[in-house]
C-alpha cells in the first residue's frame, strides 16, 4: 500500500448555525494524504492532497477555506488550503509527539462549521439550492431570496485565483431563469466589477450585463488573520528523488521561495441580467458569428463610449442573449492597478495577447488580439469547452507566460497558421477566410527583419480602422452564412 488517502467524515450534518446543507457536501469537512515507509515522492504526495483540495472546492465553490493532514511514515504536516493557496504548520514526529497527533485529530471533530471553512452562502432545502440576498440590495421589494439551477453555469479550473463559479437563478415565484449569480475571489486592491459595471451604464455603453446585486462576503485577510506570512514557496524546478520519507522534513525543504508575497483575495457575489448561454452552446456558425460581432461592438463602445478596457476577452466572458446575440462580462477600468510579468492580467493565457504574456501594458488591439483566439477556440473545439487532445491550442494552456507567448508567435506566423486552419471541423471550412483574414490584419508582417509585429497603433485614426475592419470581415462572414 502506498500514497493511500483517505477523507475524515466527521459528520453528516452542519454542527451549527442552523443551515440547511446536504449532507453529501457536508460529510468531508477535512482531507488526508498518508504515504508509508516508501513509495512515493513527497512532491507527488503533497500535489494528490492539493487534488483532493481542489475537487472538494470544486463540489462546494461557497468553501472558504479546508483542512488537511499529511503522513509521511511517522511525520504529520497540517496544512490550511484557500484561494491564495496553501499553508502549513512545521511538520512534527508522530512517534514522540502522539498526544499531539490524537489532539488535532480530536480537535478537527469538534470544530464549528465556521471553524471548518464551511458558509452557508448556499443553502438547500427540499425544493434545491437556493441564496438568501441582503434585505437592501434584494434585487425586488417581494423576495430576498433567489432560487439557484442544481448545477453551476461554469466553475473554476484552479483552486487559486479568481474561481469564479457562475449559477443560473430565478425568483422564487418565477419558471424564468433571468438571472446569473456569481462567486469570485477578485484581488483586493482591483477596483470592484460593481463600480466599473454602474460606470458603464452611466456612459450608455452597448452590450454589458446589467448589475443586479454585489456584495462583499470576506476576504482572505480576514480569514488568516493573525498568522504570520513569509514569501510564497514553489516546487524546485528539479524533480525529487528522493522517496525515502525523513522523519524531520517538511514543505520548506522540498520548496524554495519566490519573488511573490500574499495577495489579500476578496470573495463577492454578483448577480447580474440577462441570463445567457455560454459562448460554446452556440447553434449555428451563424450565431457563432453573430455573438463574435456583437462582443467586439461592446468591447468598442466600453472602451470609446465608457473609458473602460476590459482586458478579460476569454469565452466565459462571452455569453449568448436573445436580444443581442453577444454581451460581454466582467469588465475592468483602464485605470486599475498593472500586473508584472509574474501575474499578466487574463482569464485564461489561451485567450491572452502575446504582448499581455509577456507583461506589456494592456492595450485595446491585446483584447482585440485575444477575438481572434476566441474564435479558433470555439471553432476547434466544436461546441465543447475545450479543443480535443493534441490540439495545437492546447499547447497555449502550459509552460511558462513567456513560453506560452513563444508558440502563439509560431502559430500566427504563416506555417503554424496553416497548421490550425486544417483543424476546422468541415461545419466551420466557410471561415478559413475569415480566420485568415482576421490573423493578417493583428499581425502584419515587419519589412525590416520579416517577423510578426504585436504592437499596437495608438492614434484614434488608426484605432478606429482597426475596428472597422474587424466589424466589416465579421458582417461579411455573416451574410455569407445567411445568402
Amino acid at each position: 500500500m502506498h500514497g493511500t488517502d483517505f477523507s475524515v467524515h466527521i459528520a453528516l450534518a452542519s454542527t451549527d448555525s442552523g443551515s440547511c446543507i446536504e449532507p453529501d457536501q457536508a460529510a468531508v469537512q477535512v482531507i488526508g494524504e498518508f504515504c508509508p515507509a516508501q513509495g512515493i515522492s513527497y512532491k507527488e504526495g503533497l500535489l494528490n492532497l492539493c487534488g483532493k483540495a481542489s475537487a472538494l472546492f470544486t463540489a462546494r465553490p461557497t468553501r472558504l477555506f479546508l483542512h488537511g493532514f499529511y503522513l509521511r511514515g511517522n511525520s504529520a504536516e497540517l496544512f490550511i488550503f484557500d484561494r491564495c493557496g496553501v499553508y502549513s504548520c512545521n511538520v512534527f514526529n508522530i512517534d514522540e509527539n502522539f498526544q499531539r497527533f490524537l489532539t488535532v485529530i480530536l480537535k478537527y471533530s469538534l470544530m464549528t462549521d465556521a471553524e471548518l471553512g464551511l458558509s452557508d452562502l448556499i443553502r438547500h432545502d427540499e425544493i434545491g439550492p437556493f441564496i438568501t440576498l441582503k434585505k437592501d440590495a434584494c434585487i425586488t421589494r417581494t423576495s430576498t431570496t433567489l432560487r439557484l439551477a442544481d448545477r453551476p453555469l461554469a466553475i473554476p479550473e484552479d483552486m487559486v485565483r479568481k474561481a469564479t463559479t457562475c449559477y443560473k437563478a430565478k425568483l422564487p415565484d418565477s419558471d424564468r431563469w433571468d438571472y446569473v449569480v456569481k462567486f469570485k475571489w477578485r484581488l483586493r486592491d482591483d477596483i470592484p466589477e460593481d463600480q466599473v459595471l454602474r460606470h458603464a451604464k452611466k456612459r450608455n455603453v452597448w452590450g454589458l450585463l446589467s448589475l443586479d446585486y454585489f456584495d462583499e462576503v470576506v476576504d482572505t485577510a480576514q480569514l488568516r488573520s493573525g498568522l504570520r506570512h513569509r514569501p510564497n514557496r514553489r516546487f524546485s524546478p528539479k524533480d525529487d528523488p528522493d522517496i525515502s520519507v525523513p522523519s524531520s522534513r517538511g514543505i520548506d525543504s522540498h520548496t524554495i521561495e519566490t519573488d511573490e508575497t500574499f495577495r489579500v483575495r476578496t470573495m463577492v457575489c454578483i448577480i447580474t441580467s440577462p441570463c445567457g448561454r455560454p459562448l460554446h452552446t452556440h447553434e449555428s456558425v451563424l450565431e457563432l458569428l453573430q455573438v463574435l460581432r456583437d462582443g467586439v461592438k461592446s468591447h468598442r463602445s466600453l472602451y470609446e463610449d465608457g473609458g473602460i478596457l476590459h482586458q478579460d476577452i476569454a469565452p466565459g466572458n462571452i455569453i449568448i442573449n436573445k436580444s443581442t446575440k453577444g454581451r460581454l462580462d466582467r469588465p475592468r477600468r483602464r485605470d486599475d492597478p498593472g500586473r508584472g510579468a509574474s501575474e499578466p492580467w487574463g482569464h485564461l493565457p489561451p485567450f491572452m495577447a502575446i504582448g499581455a504574456l509577456k507583461g506589456r501594458p494592456r492595450t485595446y488591439r491585446h483584447d482585440l488580439e485575444s477575438f481572434i483566439y476566441v474564435l479558433l477556440w470555439a471553432i476547434i473545439a466544436d461546441r465543447s469547452e475545450s479543443p480535443p487532445e493534441g490540439s495545437r491550442l492546447q499547447r497555449w494552456r502550459s509552460g511558462s507566460y513567456e513560453e506560452m507567448a513563444g508558440r502563439k508567435m509560431v502559430d500566427m506566423a504563416q506555417d503554424g497558421f496553416q497548421s490550425i486552419l486544417s483543424e476546422f471541423a468541415p461545419e466551420y471550412q466557410t471561415l478559413r477566410p475569415l480566420a485568415e483574414g482576421f490573423r493578417q490584419l493583428l499581425f502584419p508582417i515587419r519589412v525590416d527583419d520579416g517577423t510578426l509585429w504585436t504592437g499596437t497603433i495608438s492614434s484614434q485614426d488608426g484605432r478606429a480602422r482597426l475596428y472597422d475592419v474587424i466589424l466589416q470581415m465579421l458582417d461579411q462572414a455573416i451574410g455569407l452564412q445567411k445568402s
